[in-house]
């Protein structure tokens, strides 16, 4: 067992006078505004538990980029593992009421669309999505939230599915991917991703001062999923 204690402090600032609904853009996407997230990965296969593990990733906007003729917005990703750190860039842009974030693996590039005002469930076989509205408060806020789903599935095994939330003003929120099937076996794998702070114009906003993977996790070689970027963990 390897016991990993790798925290990131943040000192806590929330000014009464910040108000997050007062914003007109969909994500606020400043040049040095950064999300943290707390996320746990799990595989079993016929019972018998392959990983099972916490991790830190931070998503930090850290300039511009032409795709196309669209000005996209660089975002840099840290992911932080117990016996590894591992960097990448991801892609957001928003355009006509849509904040896109292309991964070059997303199987739903829109996260948010403001054009949509009630639930929709729409079907392209083998795959159906669907898009639900809420509200939710955050950090003394009360604002709108779009869950973006996705699921695929031909009537046997494998079976896919990913859930993304977008809250109007702060940006991506939670995150949840999985898969199962029988096609090798009784195997199925998770992970979900939720934010626990984020600096947004230079004021962080989060319900602790310290984010933590403090946990002990088998000592064996870790693959992640093609849905997770596809490299390797030894």
């Amino acid at each position: 067992m390897i016991n990993k204690s790798i925290s990131i402090v943040f000192v806590i600032i929330l000014f009464t006078s910040i108000n997050l609904a007062q914003s007109n853009q969909i994500v606020p996407l400043s040049i040095g505004n950064k999300w943290i997230y707390n996320n746990h990965y799990y595989e079993q296969d016929e019972g018998t538990i392959i990983a099972d593990y916490n991790y830190i990733q931070t998503k930090e906007i850290v300039g511009d980029t032409l795709i196309g003729n669209e000005e996209w917005k660089i975002v840099f990703v840290t992911t932080i593992y117990d016996t590894a750190t591992t960097f990448k860039n991801e892609y957001w842009f928003e355009n006509d009421g849509r904040f896109y974030v292309d991964k070059f693996t997303e199987n739903m590039p829109i996260l948010y669309d403001t054009a949509i005002t009630q639930d929709t469930i729409w079907e392209v076989f083998p795959e159906t999505f669907g898009v639900y509205l809420d509200t939710v408060v955050m950090w003394g806020e009360e604002l709108p939230k779009q869950l973006w789903t996705w699921d695929w599935f031909m009537g046997a095994s494998p079976r896919y599915w990913e859930d993304s939330h977008c809250v109007k003003n702060i940006g991506p929120t939670n995150y949840y991917i999985g898969g199962s099937g029988e096609t090798t076996g009784n195997w199925s794998y998770s992970t979900s991703s939720i934010i626990k702070a984020a600096v947004i114009d230079g004021i962080v906003f989060g319900d602790t001062t310290v984010v933590s993977t403090e946990d002990d996790i088998p000592n064996i070689p870790i693959v992640i999923n093609k849905f997770l970027d596809a490299f390797y963990i030894t």
